[in-house]
């Protein structure tokens, strides 16, 4: 969509313009403002290009920083449909982790470690740290869990019955098998709907575009047969 966009002003529209420099009656607001977009990005494209590199190395500085990694991380988890897919993700990933070093005989503590490590999201491996601490006082690992209030309730309850049955690694075998399953369903949803949302926002730029250079036209032909 982008590309399409950056060939439509910095090559069809231009070839426009000198039909336009003859019209003698005033542009449309529309056709003014694609006119100078695509004026301003053939003349200072390299303005452009020197703002976009700056703003992705911007966000990946501010990234590598404690604050900036623990704040993006946040926004990940606040955004709508795609937060879920990564609490999804986590989870799934923390209960196949777990289940699979207590099932090897590793001590929790130890597990619990090593599934912290392997969080993308600095939020869940700060949680999963506390969890850490909770669980070598001796407190119940469920309670841990839901004390950091990012794991789901259906996480929290599976634990909470692996404590009380004694059996926590099949629960975190049975939690780890549904969210893989979730993840791979939400991710395939979610694709199919890009695709569609994706193509009808490019036909509505290229429609705007095109009425762009059109209305001009269109609005001359209706004055000279009013004439």
């Amino acid at each position: 969509m982008i590309g399409v966009i950056i060939v439509m002003l910095t090559f069809v529209i231009p070839s426009f313009m000198t039909m336009f420099e003859d019209l003698d009656s005033e542009l449309p607001v529309t056709t003014r403002a694609i006119l100078a977009m695509s004026d301003s990005l053939k003349n200072y494209w390299y303005i452009y290009i020197l703002v976009i590199v700056g703003i992705v190395v911007g966000i990946q500085m501010y990234k590598h920083t404690d604050d900036g990694r623990h704040n993006l991380d946040k926004l990940k988890l606040k955004i709508p449909v795609f937060g879920l897919l990564q609490t999804k993700t986590a989870c799934a990933s923390f209960a196949r982790t777990m289940s699979t070093l207590l099932q090897a005989g590793m001590p929790m503590i130890d597990a619990l470690e090593i599934s912290a490590s392997t969080m993308k999201n600095v939020l869940f491996y700060d949680g999963l740290q506390k969890v850490k601490n909770g669980v070598s006082l001796g407190l119940p690992l469920s309670n841990q869990l839901k004390a950091t209030g990012l794991f789901p309730p259906m996480v929290v309850h599976m634990v909470g019955i692996g404590e009380e049955t004694g059996n926590v690694e099949e629960m975190l075998t049975n939690s780890a098998t549904y969210y893989e399953e979730e993840v791979e369903v939400q991710t395939q949803t979610l694709t199919s709907l890009m695709e569609p949302i994706i193509i009808v926002l490019m036909a509505l730029v290229v429609v705007m575009l095109i009425m762009a250079i059109y209305q001009p036209m269109i609005q001359l032909y209706n004055t000279l047969g009013n004439a």
